[in-house]
């Protein structure tokens, strides 16, 4: 099923999907308030645009922002307060 997904979000253009993941944004983002810490991934591929949702929760300044990172098949979460804290994507190639 996830194959199914990800092809057919592929057959998608970025104008196209604009609204889908602005509309996954607004709903992070009304999520998020009171809370401290969130957790969020870097998107791959065709994935939802996360990092509109990065941005805007770096304007927080009362909240961390954290992303997993995975290291000897163990999952670590990492604060990051811009791009530049991200490294390259290495792996997940669906």
């Amino acid at each position: 099923m996830l194959a199914a997904i990800i092809a057919q979000r592929k057959k998608y253009d970025v104008e196209t999907r604009l609204p889908w993941d602005k509309a996954i944004h607004d709903q992070v983002i009304e999520r998020t308030s009171g809370h401290k810490v969130v957790a969020l991934y870097a998107a791959f591929n065709h994935e939802v645009d996360t990092y509109a949702i990065m941005e805007t929760l770096w304007w927080d300044r009362t909240l961390t922002l954290v992303l997993p990172k995975i290291s000897n098949k163990v999952m670590t979460f990492h604060p990051v307060t811009g791009f530049q804290d991200l490294t390259p994507r290495t792996t997940w190639n669906p």
